[in-house]
């Protein structure tokens, strides 16, 4: 990608949207840590700055964190996830079908 203006102002609405329902005083490390996220090809395509060390230690500090809870506390799953029909449709595909799976369905959903 080109460094255009174009492109970092569709990464700050797109920013704007994620940051919106943070809390004011979070919201600029928020950014930072969306920022720091972004591979550094991307980063200099939206026109920022790299981020400082502390942000990449943070970032990896988290997904440290969440692999320990995964792989000590999580559950393992007891039910398939199906993401296909059991039978084909009438061209002979599979339908890709996320919303039929318990798992996906919330416990006050309306079942037929």
């Amino acid at each position: 990608m080109v460094p255009t203006e174009a492109n970092h102002q569709l990464a700050e609405v797109t920013i704007g949207l994620f940051v919106n329902y943070v809390p004011g005083i979070f919201k600029t490390i928020i950014k930072r840590i969306i920022i720091g996220l972004m591979d550094d090809r991307l980063r200099a395509a939206m026109m920022y700055a790299p981020q400082p060390y502390w942000v990449d230690a943070f970032i990896n500090w988290g997904f440290r964190i969440r692999g320990f809870l995964l792989r000590n506390f999580a559950l393992p799953r007891t039910k398939r996830i199906i993401h296909t029909s059991e039978e084909r449709n009438r061209f002979g595909r599979y339908t890709v079908n996320f919303a039929d799976n318990t798992v996906y369905n919330p416990f006050f959903a309306q079942q037929d």
